[in-house]
């Protein structure tokens, strides 16, 4: 088995992932939302006194992701036994590789409980190699993890705007606040009627800001012996830089002697924003699902030009897996669209806001 299930994240990311033996899966958790994820993520595993995760990914700083890891990592429930690894670049891991040395607020309740931090990594920065590819990390349960995000010069940039960006993450509120209260939602202009080809071909301005760009993004693995021995495979992206990932997958296609990477999956980096999925970059795949975490608030993802660039990007079917139905997903449940482009358009169920899970 290898499944993904997209968690109620509000704009933000929180995915529990699955893979091996039914009966006794390895798991995966990436990202942990707002606080109120991380109370249904300790609803889980408390019902459960037998789930444990392989490894907690937290892709970076930005407050979305990560809210709901503090108190996630700091419950009295979640021990090293249960989280036996943990992958987050903080200021210290930045520093190793680059210079000074300093901890922050995330960090210190990673070291109280005597988590695994970086170990994979010999306790250094999560980072990929300068040229090629780094060798596939593997975790127990037959996974492997092969780092696609971040490069140092996104780890120094970061390091360079540190404070600041901790600051407007924070946007003047206190920390619990933050931990506490999701922000306002923006409203957007409704999409009309679209021209996908026109979208899907407007200039593509990537991404430029630093946490983002510090993104942990790796491509997963499995080979399933309960499914004839076939590899699943699937690319995490966080909010990495769209000529990041271009990058590492070129350098993966070479080693791999292939024209394009065929993926089960693919969780859109920055929930579908139009400066994280390129045009170039989906020529380096071939896909059926696509999957995108958020309910639109701040940001009104997913932008148009991301969702157009994915179902025009080549003839094949695709499925698009949003877990939440609003407004700006809900626009592409459009049954002309769909027939006339070949895709296919999925929701939770009403009571199920946030929930949605795919089976590879």
């Amino acid at each position: 088995m290898f499944s993904i299930e997209m968690l109620p994240a509000v704009e933000g990311d929180a995915l529990w992932i699955e893979y091996g033996d039914p009966h006794d899966p390895g798991r995966i958790l990436i990202d942990c939302g707002y606080k109120s994820t991380y109370r249904e993520i300790m609803d889980r595993v408390r019902a459960d006194p037998k789930i444990a995760f392989e490894l907690l990914v937290l892709t970076h700083i930005d407050g979305d992701h990560i809210a709901g890891a503090v108190p996630f990592i700091r419950d009295k429930d979640i021990s090293p036994q249960r989280v036996k690894e943990i992958w987050f670049n903080d200021r210290r891991h930045i520093s190793d590789t680059l210079g000074a040395r300093q901890g922050e607020h995330f960090a210190k309740a990673i070291t109280d409980k005597g988590f695994s931090w970086n170990a994979l990594f010999d306790g250094q920065a999560v980072v990929t190699a300068d040229e090629g590819v780094l060798s596939p990390v593997s975790l127990a349960g037959g996974l492997k993890v092969t780092l696609l995000s971040p490069g140092r010069a996104q780890l120094r940039r970061l390091l360079d705007s540190w404070t600041k960006e901790l600051d407007d993450i924070l946007e003047g509120r206190s920390l619990e606040e933050f931990l506490e209260k999701p922000p306002r939602s923006l409203l957007p202009d409704v999409l009309g009627e679209p021209n996908l080809k026109n979208i899907a071909n407007r200039a593509f301005e990537p991404d430029d800001t630093a946490p983002n760009g510090s993104s942990i993004a790796f491509l997963a693995e499995y080979t399933d012996p309960f499914d004839s021995g076939r590899t699943k495979r699937a690319v995490f992206a966080g909010d990495a830089y769209a000529p990041v990932l271009e990058a590492s997958l070129n350098a993966v296609l070479r080693e791999r002697h292939l024209p394009a990477l065929k993926l089960d999956a693919f969780k859109l980096s920055h929930h579908g924003s139009k400066h994280n999925t390129s045009n170039e970059l989906l020529k380096l795949i071939t896909c059926e699902n696509f999957l995108i975490s958020t309910n639109g608030n701040r940001h009104s993802h997913p932008d148009e030009e991301a969702i157009a660039r994915i179902i025009v990007s080549n003839k094949r079917p695709k499925d698009l897996y949003f877990n939440y139905r609003t407004q700006f997903t809900e626009r592409w449940d459009s049954n002309a669209l769909a027939k006339k482009w070949k895709y296919t358009p999925h929701y939770p169920l009403k009571n199920e806001q946030g929930r949605l899970k795919l089976e590879l």
